[in-house]
Parts: structure tokens; sequence; C-alpha cells
């Protein structure tokens, strides 16, 4: 492998950085054939109706999204739907080229750092040709990893050259490039920490007197905020677990298994998965659990004693230790353990620790640790190559995360969703109640059954599962509406079957549970005045037209009774009124035409009953006929 000898040469040229940039790139393409899944790309792109008006621009920075603020991100997706629609390449695209850029502005960062094309070529490629990294860049709602760290390494330039040339230009650029992070992903806070360790590396290896403190101030501050924000983002969408079984100790027990998790996915990349889920609430973690504490400790043991004599590769570890640290639930946050995007930032730092630290101190012919390297990074690349087509539907997403965990909730939850979507309901229910069965509290999958149960029109199990929901919680999603609805469609179903004694009791469940439903009153005043308990049925229809006074059907239904006691005038007033409502309404033009009728306005009642045929009503050609009358 004779080409490989570039890699010693003394300078720097941009073919150096632009061919692992290129290479990642064409790597990645094959992901253009790939489509929105249902893991959060709904919210964010397929079904959020923000980014599809520019109007909507302001409300991204005075508003969350998904738990996170992050405006730059739905900002960037309402820009592209302008171009493209909803065209899921066009996300995917832009995803990879952010990714490009940012093999590049690595590679030239630790060219920066080292003044090696090797370390600056090996650190580029590892970082754009890591399988650990597909999930940032493929995952359409993951724009926010690539984003952000564009900004971020752009802010670390502009930082790294304020360090050897204090200037105003210099570091306004950092401020502004660590805002613009800041506003694609909340991780960036850990910049402060980073240009720490960037203005470290100088004074030991440029042998810069770079001591001051003073600069780091606004640093801090912008931090500061912004990870009090992102706080309140996770905290508004009851993303922080707050859980009892998951105490103080608990968290060091994932904190310590998260920051060894992606040293040992970073050199073994097998096994991964969109989703690594926390230990059951109602079980404690696997006993090997209690051997990370202990194993973190010798870690950073390590990293001390060796400082002096291996600094660059203590520096990597520092910068994968600071960049992986808002993201290993300390503060316990979502419902997953660890996730392979959250190695994208911290990645940097590990690898140019690694290559920088094999550069300097390995000591066998350098080619043949180029050639190695280069095989060990091509290897990585067949596996990132492979985990592009798992992201390719909602489907292959999650059928991948079950040969890992294959009673994990959400992932049955989401192949239930992807069939449901289908109309394949048998199918959803399958997947539903195997995820009930695995985690009765998952709360979201009894609701869906309820909604599959709605759908093909078994009001009576939908209710029964809306109803459990109620139970769990009674403030989740619309549920109490659900169960009000359900509970009316019972009472429809029944009254249609001739049970209206059976339907009558399912009205009045649907009002308890929603009192101002108007719906619920109309049909069980309509009940009423079928059972012929008028007063009853008119008190009903008064309510639900005190609760939806543009309500047609009721004021129509309440007609019916003015007329059935010979009220027509009032009938007449009733029906009109529905009219004016909606003037598509068949039945009260009926119902008017005999109002007007029964009281001797002969020709008045037939234009009505001419205007209820042409609008569909069944009985007004019959009516017609029998008065003589053409339609």
């Amino acid at each position: 492998m004779k080409g490989i000898s570039f890699l010693s040469a003394p300078t720097l040229k941009n073919w150096h950085l632009l061919l692992p940039a290129i290479l990642s790139v064409l790597i990645l393409l094959p992901a253009l054939q790939n489509g929105f899944t249902y893991w959060d790309d709904h919210l964010y792109v397929s079904e959020n109706a923000d980014i599809r008006n520019l109007s909507s621009i302001p409300g991204f920075f005075s508003d969350y999204l998904m738990g996170n603020y992050h405006p730059l991100v739905p900002l960037t997706y309402t820009l592209e739907y302008a171009i493209w629609g909803l065209s899921p390449w066009g996300y995917i695209l832009v995803n990879i080229l952010l990714h490009g850029l940012n093999v590049y502005l690595v590679g030239l960062l630790a060219w920066k750092l080292s003044k090696k094309v090797s370390v600056a070529v090996f650190t580029a490629l590892a970082f754009g040709l890591h399988p650990l990294h597909v999930e940032s860049v493929i995952w359409i709602s993951e724009r926010k990893d690539v984003l952000h760290t564009a900004f971020l390494l752009g802010a670390l330039h502009f930082w790294w050259a304020w360090i050897q040339s204090p200037n105003a230009k210099n570091y306004i650029a950092t401020l502004i490039l660590f805002l613009f992070a800041c506003f694609a992903k909340g991780q960036s806070v850990v910049f402060p920490l980073l240009a720490i360790l960037l203005g470290g590396w100088a004074v030991q290896k440029v042998k810069l007197k770079f001591k001051l403190i003073i600069p780091y101030i606004p640093l801090f501050i912008i931090s500061l905020l912004f990870g009090i924000i992102a706080i309140f983002a996770q905290q508004a969408e009851g993303a922080v677990r707050t859980q009892h079984t998951f105490r103080f100790p608990d968290n060091i027990l994932a904190a310590s298994w998260g920051f060894l998790f992606y040293l040992w996915k970073c050199f073994i990349p097998w096994r991964l998965s969109a989703f690594y889920p926390y230990p059951p609430i109602d079980k404690a973690y696997p006993a090997y659990f209690w051997a990370m504490p202990p194993l973190v400790m010798i870690v950073g043991f390590v990293i001390f004693r060796i400082r002096k004599i291996y600094p660059e590769l203590v520096w990597g570890l520092l910068f994968y230790a600071f960049a992986i640290f808002p993201v290993i639930q300390l503060l316990p946050v979502g419902r997953a353990l660890t996730a392979d995007r959250y190695f994208y930032v911290p990645s940097i730092g590990l690898f140019f620790g690694l290559f920088y630290f094999l550069e300097k101190h390995i000591v066998i012919n350098k080619k043949l640790l180029h050639q190695g390297l280069l095989i060990i990074i091509l290897g990585w690349s067949v596996f990132t190559f492979n985990r592009i087509h798992v992201w390719k539907n909602t489907e292959s997403l999650f059928r991948d995360v079950l040969k890992s965990f294959p009673t994990e909730s959400v992932a049955l939850n989401n192949i239930a969703t992807m069939h449901a979507m289908r109309k394949e309901y048998d199918q959803a229910l399958i997947y539903y109640e195997k995820t009930i069965a695995v985690n009765p509290h998952h709360i979201e999958s009894v609701y869906n059954i309820g909604v599959v149960y709605d759908e093909t029109s078994r009001f009576e199990s939908s209710a029964a599962y809306f109803n459990r929901v109620f139970r769990m919680d009674s403030n989740y999603k619309d549920v109490r509406y659900k169960l009000a609805l359900a509970y009316n469609k019972q009472g429809n179903a029944l009254k249609n079957e001739g049970k209206g004694s059976e339907a009558l009791g399912w009205y009045s469940r649907s009002i308890e549970i929603l009192p101002t439903f108007a719906e619920a009153w109309s049909n069980k005043g309509n009940q009423l005045f079928f059972n012929g308990d008028y007063p009853a049925a008119i008190a009903s229809f008064q309510e639900a037209l005190r609760l939806k006074p543009d309500f047609a059907e009721a004021w129509s239904n309440w007609g019916s009774i003015y007329g059935m006691t010979s009220k027509f005038d009032s009938a007449e007033y009733c029906f009109r009124k529905a009219i004016d409502i909606n003037p598509e309404y068949a039945p009260a033009y009926f119902n008017l035409g005999y109002a007007l009728l029964s009281q001797g306005k002969r020709g008045d009642a037939i234009i009505q009953f001419r205007k209820s045929h042409q609008l569909g009503h069944a009985q007004a050609l019959q009516q017609l006929t029998q008065m003589g009358e053409k339609p």
C-alpha cells in the first residue's frame, strides 16, 4: 500500500482532508433511499405543520420542540420544506453534507493541534466512517447533532486562532458560533470546557502563555444560560425521570456505565441499536453495573498518572469526558440509558488523542502502523454501510432494536403503530398486546389499543382501554375526551340495534366523564325523546345548546319535540335556527316542511321538502309524491 506514504508529509494540503470528507459522504449516500421513520421524524418534519409556514419561524425561538430548545433545527427544516417539500432524501442529504463538513473541520483541528498529516487524516477518517455516527447523520430528526457540531467546531477553530492571536475579530466570531451551536443543540454547553482544553494544549504544546480567566467568563455565562433552558425544556416535556427507583446512587451507576459504554462501542461497534433501554422501573440495575464506578475511578487514576508521559492521550480522554458528561444520565433524561448519537462530538477527542499517541509512541514501522489503522477504519466503514439500511424505515429500525432487546416496549409499540398506520389492525393489536405484556405501565400502548378498537368500530372495547388509561393518568393526552367519545359511540351503536335503554346508559356515562360533551347531551336528549320523556329531552337539548350554541342537530331535535306537542311556531323557529347554522342539514329542511305544512303553509312546505330532497333526504321524495308534487 504505497499510497499511504503521503501521511508522513510535513505539510497539509487541502486534498488530505477533502478526501476523508468525500469518502464519508460517498459511503453514506445510499441513505438517500431511506424514508421518514416514526421515531420523531413525524413530529419534526413529516407531520409538523409549523415548518410549512415561514410565519412560524419566530415561534421556533420562543417555544420548545420535543423537549428541546433548538430553534435553528426547525428553521433549517422550514427552509428545506420550501425547496423539496416532504421528500425525505433532501433532509438526509443535508445531514450527510453537514457531516462531510464536520469531517473536514475535525481533520483541520487535528492538524492544527498536532501538525501531523497522519493524525489529521486518521482522525477525520475515523470520525467520518465510524458506525456509531450513522444515527447522528442518517436520522432526519437528529439534524441537531450534525448542525450544532459544525458551529461548535467553527467556534473551536476561531478560539484556537484567538489563543494564538488575541483580537476582537476571533473572539467575537467564537462567541457568535458558540451561540449558534447552542441554538442548534443543548449539548453545546460543554464548549467552555473544551476551550479550556485548547488553552491548556496551547500552553503545553505551542508554548503560549495563555493564563487569562476573563475571556472565559462570557463563555460560561452563555453555557449556564442554555444549560438552564435545556433543563426547563426537558422538564416541560416530562423527559426528566423522577421515579423513586432511580435515586442518586443509581444515577452514578448509569453515568459510569455510559462513560465506559461509548469507549467499548468505539473499538467494538457490535450490536448497535437505536435504543438502549433503562432497566424496568420495578427492577434493579444488573449486578455488573456495580463494577462500573470502580472502573471509571481506575480510568481516572490512570489518566492522572500518565498525564505527563502521554499528554496527548490524556488530552483526548479529557475532551471525551467533558463532551460526554451532559449525556451520561447523571441527571436521568428520557427513556434511553445510552444512545449512539451522544458519541458524535466526544469521539473527536478520543480519536485525536489515540492517533496522536500512536503516531508519537509506537516505534514500529510507521507505514505498517498506518496500514493497520486504515484496515481497521475501513472495517468500521463496512459496519457503517450496513447500518445505513437499518434506518431505511420504521419497521427495519425497530426490528433491529428487537434483535438486541426482544422485549423492549418502545420498539414493540412503534412496530405496532407502523401496522396501525397501514390499517393492519390485527397485526397492530398483536404488538400492542406484546408491549403491555412486558410493560403493563406502557400507557401509550394501552391508549393506542383503544384507538385501534375505535377505528374498527369496537366501541365497547375501545372504551375499556381508554378507561384503563384514564385510571392510569386522567390527564394523559385527550383520554377524557376519547373515553367520553367511545361511550357516546357505543350508545349510538346500541341505539341503532334497537337497544334504546342500554344506549341511554352509555350516553350518561359519556356525560359523567365529560360533562361539557354537547354531542352526548344531544344524543341523550334524542333517546329521551324517543322514550316519550319530553321534559327530560328538552333539558338535555338545552344543555347541549348551552355548551354548543351552534349545534344544528340539537336545534332540529328540540324542534321535533315542539312539533310532537303541536307547538309548530316554536318548532319552526328551532328548525330555521338549525338551517341558519348548517344550510346543508337536510333533516332540518324536512322537519321544517312538516312544521309549515301543519300551519297550513303548503307552498312554503313544498319548498322545504324539495330542498331536503336535493340534499339527499330519503323521505323527502316520498312526501312530495304523496302531496302530488314534483321533486
